[in-house]
Order: structure tokens, then sequence, then C-alpha cells
């Protein structure tokens, strides 16, 4: 991964996941659709459009309701958590789950922001991963 900035100037990195209806989920999760009710083309006053996908559709951040029993719900959790430095962390293993030695030789103390990229990290969009 390139330097986190540029001579004074830091740097922004998009990692977001196109969404559209080939885009891979959690198996069993809730597939994007988007469906036009009402078109302009068609003779309606205005575009309207249903959108259908789960909270899990594409890049995203886990609240900590997504893992424990009475955490915090991702809707009181405060924007600037996720503006701001990170430190990416690049494992470069391609089977298994994170486990706490893929971090072994980072300093991760005061972290306020951390990035994992993982070899999934780098599949296309359609494609999730077999195990």
């Amino acid at each position: 991964m390139p330097s986190a900035s540029i001579g004074d100037s830091p740097r922004l990195y998009d990692i977001s996941r196109t969404i559209t209806p080939a885009l891979a989920v959690w198996p069993g999760d809730t597939p994007f659709h988007a469906e036009h009710v009402l078109r302009i083309e068609d003779g309606a006053s205005v575009n309207l459009t249903t959108l259908t996908l789960s909270a899990h559709t594409g890049s995203h951040a886990d609240a900590p309701y997504h893992v424990m029993t009475g955490g915090a719900h991702p809707d009181a959790l405060p924007l600037e958590r996720y503006l701001g430095p990170a430190h990416v962390v690049t494992i470069a293993r391609e089977r298994g789950g994170i486990v706490p030695e893929d971090f072994a030789g980072h300093d991760l103390s005061g972290l306020q922001r951390l990035l994992i990229h993982t070899w999934v990290s780098d599949l296309p969009d359609d494609r999730w991963p077999d195990d």
C-alpha cells in the first residue's frame, strides 16, 4: 500500500466497494437490489427508487452492536470516529480468520483507527472467498 502522505499533504484512500446487484454478500445475507418505482421518462412527476440491502453491504465498519449483546449501535457512534489518520496492516495470508499473530511487529498502542487489508480486499466485487 502506498505511503499515507505525499509531501506534507495527507492522502485520502477510498476503500468503497461498488454497490451493484452482483456485489457478493455474506452467505445468507440480503443481496443489494434497486427497483425503479416511478420514472419521469415514463410520465411520472418524479423518479422514485426502492433500495433493498443489508447493513453489511459493501465496505462498512462494524459497530460493537454487530458482535456484542448490548454493544453500541452504529447510529450511536459519532462520524468523527471514522475520519482521520489510520494505521494500515496488510495480512498476506490467504486462508483462515484474522488472529492476534497477524499483528506481530505492529505497534497498535494508542491507535484511533485501524484498517486491515487482506487478500479478500483485493477480490473482485462479485466474488466471495471460498472459506
